[in-house]
């Protein structure tokens, strides 16, 4: 008998990570972080609106539903493989993803 496990050397691409990231973590602890986040934006008249540490995207989407549409998002994030799957999921919105060092 071998008691070796097989492992599937796919499941450690940086993108399935940030995946599994987003689909496990991000509903139970930043969602009601998310809400809460945007709650507390007001209504003034912003022109630009800057994201930094977007990750996955999650309070993304939360601000861009509680900006102007007019304003612009740019939501960034050092990891270029969290934005990847932010990119997919909030594609239809319209916001400008960079990928940056904030330190």
């Amino acid at each position: 008998m071998n008691d070796t496990l097989t492992k599937d050397s796919s499941a450690d691409l940086p993108e399935d990570t940030a995946t599994r990231y987003e689909q496990f973590f991000g509903p139970l602890f930043f969602e009601p972080y998310a809400i809460e986040v945007a709650k507390r934006i007001h209504s003034i008249p912003f022109s630009v609106v800057l994201e930094i540490a977007a990750g996955t995207g999650r309070v993304t989407r939360h601000i861009r539903e509680h900006i102007p549409y007019s304003a612009k998002l740019i939501a960034s994030d050092i990891s270029e493989e969290m934005l990847a799957v932010a990119k997919k999921t909030l594609s239809h919105l319209d916001i400008d993803w960079q990928n940056i060092d904030a330190q």
